[in-house]
């Protein structure tokens, strides 16, 4: 999620609400908005590939 979403007062405390939520993991892409992927695609790359590193790892 970009650290600058204007879809939610406080972009971090929603993320990690939602990542508690569904037992899962979240990840902010800072000076990013509403569609980091599209702002920032080296830095959200950087964030999917890390995670899916870790992931098979442990398979």
């Amino acid at each position: 999620m970009g650290s600058r979403d204007r879809d939610f007062p406080d972009p971090e405390a929603e993320a990690s609400w939602i990542a508690v939520a569904l037992g899962g993991e979240h990840r902010m892409i800072p000076g990013a908005g509403h569609y980091p992927m599209a702002e920032q695609p080296d830095a959200v790359f950087a964030e999917i590939h890390g995670f899916l590193s870790a992931e098979a790892s442990h398979g």
